[in-house]
């Protein structure tokens, strides 16, 4: 267990955790199948970590289980919040509806405890498998319910660690990566599966009035809008970042130029229809630049050269391409701006 505590707080994976607490419990209980199971909190089903020797239909037949009062050991363990021990599953009225799948799995027992976080709520089950009807000792209540409390620690602590990872590369308005974080992501050269890399520089035109005019909270929806707008909008392998104020900017491989042209040409014409805001028109202006994906040429002069395109087409005036929803939903037409227009 020492050992297990070391590894967690040296940065052990999640996979590689649940594989030890898995072994070091089987090593414990060498007759009895370990099962961790973890609860989706939207649905209240509970879903298959790990339970290796447990049968493939054993397993599938369970997950997604919806918990309850009454279902099985780990259904209700995850409903009431606390161990629950069915020594024979024969004889327990919880174990009445699934009798006959615990016996094509060789099932006569079932000990189980809930994995309970720190803020009370029940993240899954974690519970033992006996091939014969047994009743446990207070020991191994207790060993269950410390391997039960080391993995919920570790669950709170790799969802800790997910949400700062979240914090420090994403635009907390947008959702879209933020400048730091994408740069790093087109630096590394394997994100891109492709001959050409083609990036595109997105800007939205006037937006300073824009925030002027209606405020800032109203110009945070536009943000969103455009944000939503280019996920629509581009290819699932596509990279995409929030560059600065009004600025996005993505990243997408293609096989060859005139598939990078082509698709921005697809770009504009989806986005080439007006929608007006409180009485203005808002729109954007798209740059383009390319690169061989294997060329040399620096990522910052890439993208320079498509800031540049995306000047000369707000220059021009034909590129400024206007905003347009991707669904109805992504802005409120009618929202109530802080400043009307005059």
């Amino acid at each position: 267990m020492n050992n297990l505590l070391k590894e967690l707080a040296l940065g052990l994976p999640q996979t590689q955790l649940v594989e030890r607490i898995v072994d070091l419990t089987e090593r414990l209980f060498p007759r009895k199948r370990v099962s961790i199971l973890s609860l989706d909190e939207s649905t209240n089903c509970l879903f298959t970590v790990a339970a290796p020797k447990l049968p493939i239909m054993y397993n599938q037949a369970i997950n997604g289980l919806e918990i309850g009062e009454r279902v099985g050991s780990c259904g209700a363990a995850a409903y009431l919040k606390r161990s629950v021990i069915v020594d024979d599953v024969t004889k327990h009225a919880n174990w009445t509806p699934f009798l006959k799948l615990a016996a094509s799995a060789n099932v006569k027992a079932c000990w189980s405890v809930p994995v309970i976080s720190t803020q009370e709520q029940c993240l899954g089950t974690f519970a033992l498998y006996d091939e014969r009807c047994s009743t446990p000792l207070a020991i191994e209540i207790e060993i269950l319910e410390s391997m039960s409390a080391v993995y919920s620690v570790a669950l709170e602590k790799y969802a800790l660690e997910d949400k700062l990872t979240f914090q420090a590369q994403m635009d907390p308005l947008t959702h879209c990566l933020n400048r730091r974080a994408l740069l790093e992501r087109v630096e590394q050269s394997h994100c891109f599966d492709g001959n050409i890399l083609g990036c595109f520089f997105v800007d939205i035109d006037k937006f300073k009035q824009v925030n002027d005019e209606y405020g800032h909270c109203f110009g945070d929806k536009v943000l969103v809008a455009v944000s939503e707008q280019l996920k629509h909008l581009l290819p699932e392998q596509a990279v995409l970042g929030r560059y600065g104020g009004d600025e996005f900017l993505a990243f997408c491989c293609f096989p060859d130029e005139e598939g990078a042209v082509a698709f921005y040409q697809t770009l504009s014409d989806e986005l080439n229809k007006p929608v007006t805001l409180n009485d203005t028109n808002i729109s954007v202006s798209v740059g383009f630049a390319t690169k061989q994906c294997c060329s040399d040429l620096p990522m910052d002069k890439l993208i320079r050269q498509a800031d540049s395109e995306m000047y000369k087409v707000k220059r021009r005036n034909k590129r400024a391409v206007p905003l347009r929803s991707a669904s109805p939903s992504l802005i409120d037409i009618n929202a109530n701006p802080e400043k009307k227009v005059v």
